[in-house]
């Protein structure tokens, strides 16, 4: 299904999201997690035609502690996709601090939400 619907579309304009905690993809709301890796399923979807992906570190989605360097890092170095960083963003520090792991794109909700981070001081900061 995959793969058809990136043929269907067109490759770029295409972004599964992965859910995980503790490395492992999130199933059911969160509610259970799968023996598979986040980086296992990331390269399958590339296998598949996908190039975006939004990974989600469920165990920091909302909890302003900081977002997941490492395994955002790997998922951009090591499967070529282009990256989209969700889960624990609190500062415009974490914002630049994703910047050299090769992220495409950062999520930013929490933090607007409460008002830890600017909106116009994010964007001039990694403009």
């Amino acid at each position: 299904m995959v793969s058809e619907i990136c043929q269907k579309h067109g490759r770029e304009r295409v972004v599964v999201s992965v859910d995980a905690k503790d490395g492992l993809v999130a199933l059911r709301g969160w509610r259970e997690t799968s023996s598979v890796t986040v980086l296992e399923l990331a390269n399958q979807m590339v296998d598949l035609g996908v190039v975006r992906l939004l990974y989600t570190d469920i165990s920091r989605d909302g909890a302003l502690t900081g977002p997941d360097l490492a395994t955002n890092a790997r998922l951009a170095e090591e499967t070529g996709l282009a990256v989209q960083a969700s889960g624990g963003v609190a500062s415009v520090e974490h914002i630049k601090g994703l910047l050299p792991t090769g992220v495409e794109g950062v999520i930013v909700g929490m933090a607007l939400y409460t008002g830890t981070v600017n909106l116009a001081e994010a964007v001039a900061a990694v403009a």
